[in-house]
C-alpha cells in the first residue's frame, strides 16, 4: 500500500482534502481514474470521504463507450460508491457550434461535473492526471512557445468558477499506476482514441518522448522537476508583482496609469509581469496577450525618442504616454474641445472649478511690509499673491486660448502658454483642463502650480493684497 502512503502524504502536505468532505471523483474508466477511486476509497476509512463518481460518455466511440460505461457502474456498486451516469451527444455539439473534438468534449464534460458538483453541495472534483501527462504536457508547451508561466504545467490545485479542481496524483507516473492496478486486481479499459496520432499530446506520449528519452532516460522525471522549480518561481514573481502593482500603480475610471520613470527603474522581468497584469484586468474573459504584445508596450515605455504615443493593444484595450505618465485604457482618449470660464469679483471668497476638479479659495487683505515679507517666504506652488491695486477686475478663471501669452519675471516679453505647457511636459490630454487666471484684459496672470505672471507684483507700497490658493489638484 506504498502508492495509497505517498497520495496521502501529498493530501496532508498540499492540504488538499479535510476529513469528512464530500468530493466529486472523475471516473473514465482508464488505469488513472480506477485507481484514483480505489486509492481515495481506500483512504475514507480515515478521512471518512465522501465520494460520489462521475462518468461521461460521450458517445464518441459507440459500443466501447458503452462498455466502458458498464463496467465503471459495476466498480461503484462494488465498492458501494454512488455514480452518476452522464451520456452526452458531444458529436451532435460538434456539428452544432463547429468546435473541434477536444475542445466541445471538454466543455461538455466540465458542464456535467459541475453541475453533479452543485447537487451534491460538493466544492472540488477531483482528476486522474498524473506525473507522465505533467511532462507531456510541459514539452507540448516548450515545443508550441511558452513562457515561465506555462513551463509550471498542471496545479494540483486549481480554483475556477468557485470550484476546486484537484489532482492527487501528479507526483505519480504511470507505471506506478499500473502496478497498483495489478496489484489490487483493478479492472480498466483502455481509450482507442488514445492510440490516435491525430492529437498532438498522442504523439507527444507516443513517439516524441520515446525519442527523446534516447538522450535522458529520465526525461519525465527532469520535466516534472522543471514544473515544480518553475512554480515555486512563479509564485514568488508573481507576489512581487502584486507588491509593486499596489505600490506604483494607480486606478482611474478608465484603467490603471503610472509613472514612466518608476517603471523603467525595475527589472525587464517585473515590467513585462505588471503589464501583462494591467492588460488581465483590463480584458474582459481568459484572453492571453502574447508575448509580442507585452513587449510592444514595454519598449513603448522605455525608449527616449518620443515623449508621447498613442497605441491600440486590442479592440478594447489603450495605451497612452504622456512625458512621465503611461496609462493603460478601456477608453480611446480623444481631445477634449473643452471650454470653461468663471467669473472672478473683488468680492469673490471660493470658486469651484469643476472641469479641473480644483477648488479656489480668495482673501482680498490689507498687508503692511513685514506681513508681504512673511506671506513671500510661506508661499508654496498651490498659492500665489497679488498687489490688488494693480489688478483690472472682474479676474476670470479659463481654460486656455489659442495665441495665450504670460509675462514671466526676468524674461524680455511673454512666453506662449503651449510652449510653457510642453516645457512642463504637461500630458496633452491634460492641457484643455488646467484654468488660467486672467485679468479683464485677458493678460494670463497664473497657470496654477505652474508659472505666475510678472504682472501685478507686490512691491513696497503695496497695501492691498490678493492671496489666491487651490485645492484637488489634477497636476
Amino acid at each position: 500500500m506504498e502508492l495509497v502512503q505517498n497520495v496521502e502524504n501529498l493530501i496532508k502536505e498540499n492540504h488538499l482534502f479535510e476529513v469528512g468532505e464530500r468530493i466529486i471523483v472523475a471516473l473514465s474508466g482508464g488505469p488513472d481514474s480506477m485507481a484514483l477511486l480505489h486509492i481515495l476509497h481506500t483512504l475514507s476509512s480515515n478521512w471518512n470521504f465522501k465520494l460520489i463518481a462521475v462518468h461521461i460518455n460521450h458517445q464518441f466511440r459507440g459500443i466501447e463507450a458503452d462498455q466502458e460505461e458498464t463496467l465503471v457502474q459495476q466498480w461503484c456498486n462494488e465498492l458501494q460508491v454512488p455514480c452518476e451516469i452522464g451520456k452526452i451527444d458531444v458529436p451532435a455539439y460538434i456539428e452544432q457550434t463547429g468546435k473541434n473534438a477536444q475542445v466541445a468534449a471538454r466543455e461538455k464534460r466540465y458542464e456535467f461535473l459541475y453541475q453533479i458538483a452543485e447537487q451534491y453541495s460538493s466544492s472540488k472534483i477531483t482528476l486522474a492526471h498524473h506525473a507522465d501527462d505533467q511532462a507531456e504536457t510541459i514539452l507540448m508547451r516548450l515545443i508550441r512557445g511558452t513562457g515561465p508561466e506555462g513551463l509550471t504545467g498542471i496545479s494540483m490545485r486549481r480554483m475556477e468558477n468557485r470550484m476546486q479542481f484537484i489532482r492527487p496524483l501528479l507526483r505519480i507516473y504511470k507505471s506506478e499506476i499500473l502496478s497498483y492496478c495489478h496489484q489490487n486486481q483493478l479492472k480498466y479499459t483502455q481509450d482507442s482514441s488514445n492510440l490516435q496520432k491525430k492529437y498532438f499530446r498522442n504523439e507527444i506520449r507516443l513517439d516524441v518522448i520515446p525519442y527523446l528519452k534516447k538522450y535522458n532516460h529520465k526525461l519525465e522525471q527532469s520535466l516534472n522537476r522543471l514544473s515544480d522549480m518553475m512554480t515555486e518561481e512563479q509564485s514568488y514573481l508573481e507576489q512581487e508583482t502584486d507588491k509593486y502593482f499596489k505600490k506604483i500603480i494607480k486606478k482611474n475610471n478608465y484603467g490603471f496609469y503610472f509613472s514612466r520613470k518608476t517603471f523603467i527603474s525595475l527589472h525587464i522581468a517585473l515590467q513585462r509581469r505588471l503589464i501583462k497584469l494591467i492588460l488581465s484586468y483590463l480584458c474582459s474573459g481568459h484572453y492571453s496577450f502574447e508575448y509580442k504584445t507585452i513587449e510592444i508596450c514595454r519598449v513603448a515605455i522605455e525608449q527616449n525618442r518620443t515623449s508621447t504615443m498613442h497605441l491600440d493593444i486590442s479592440e478594447q484595450i489603450f495605451f497612452i504616454r504622456e512625458y512621465d505618465q503611461v496609462e493603460f485604457s478601456n477608453q480611446k482618449k480623444i481631445q477634449e474641445n473643452l471650454s470653461f470660464s468663471y467669473k472672478v469679483e473683488e468680492n469673490t471668497t471660493q470658486l469651484e472649478v469643476f472641469e479641473a476638479n480644483l477648488l479656489f479659495e480668495f482673501a482680498a487683505e490689507s498687508a503692511s511690509k513685514s506681513d508681504l515679507d512673511s506671506l513671500i517666504k510661506g508661499q508654496s506652488n498651490t498659492e500665489v499673491i497679488f498687489d490688488m491695486n494693480q489688478l483690472i477686475f472682474p479676474l476670470s478663471i479659463r481654460n486656455r486660448k489659442p495665441g495665450d501669452r504670460i509675462k514671466l519675471k526676468g524674461l524680455n516679453g511673454t512666453k506662449k502658454v503651449k510652449d510653457i505647457f510642453i516645457d512642463e511636459k504637461i500630458p496633452p490630454s491634460m492641457r484643455e483642463k488646467i484654468p488660467l487666471l486672467v485679468d479683464a484684459k485677458q493678460q494670463v496672470l497664473w497657470i496654477p502650480g505652474i508659472r505666475v505672471s510678472s504682472h501685478a507684483e507686490m512691491e513696497e507700497k503695496t497695501s492691498r493684497i490678493l492671496h489666491i490658493q487651490y485645492k484637488n489638484s489634477i497636476l
